[in-house]
């Protein structure tokens, strides 16, 4: 697999066959994308018939529940307490998409919304990673790696 695969498909990838080339993608980032575009267009057709906005503190709280699954999915497979399946990733990355959308569709300033992306972000990478050497310390490792949960 080649540098760009690897970038674009991480460990576990969805196949597209275009042009005769086998290409691979990440398949919850695959799903992030399809879900943000979709939100996207169905955002821009239904604006124009809203009458008013929803209030703030309801979109991101939907935004932050939308995208909670990807980061449970995400959290648990890190940490090794059981294996996801491509078919939840695309799922809960697709919910993960619609969340960044109404995010981004918040009346807040950019940098602000840049900042709610990166804290989350980090937050999340933390806890795997910091999760993943803590299960390695413990030895749960060995005990959890008999796990599968599909």
């Amino acid at each position: 697999m080649s540098y760009w695969e690897r970038l674009l498909a991480h460990r576990h990838w969805i196949t597209l066959h275009i042009f005769g080339r086998e290409l691979r993608f990440c398949a919850r980032c695959s799903g992030v994308i399809l879900g943000f575009m979709s939100s996207r267009i169905l955002s821009t057709t239904l604006t124009s018939s809203m009458n008013h906005p929803v209030p703030l503190y309801v979109s991101f709280l939907l935004s932050f529940l939308l995208a909670l699954p990807s980061i449970v999915d995400w959290t648990t497979q890190s940490l090794g307490f059981r294996q996801s399946n491509n078919n939840l990733r695309l799922a809960t990355g697709f919910l993960e998409g619609v969340g960044v959308e109404l995010l981004s569709l918040m009346e807040i300033p950019t940098p602000l919304k840049l900042l709610i992306l990166a804290a989350i972000g980090l937050s999340v990478l933390c806890i795997g990673i910091f999760g993943r050497r803590l299960v390695k310390k413990s030895g749960m490792e060995s005990r959890l790696s008999h796990v599968r949960i599909s």
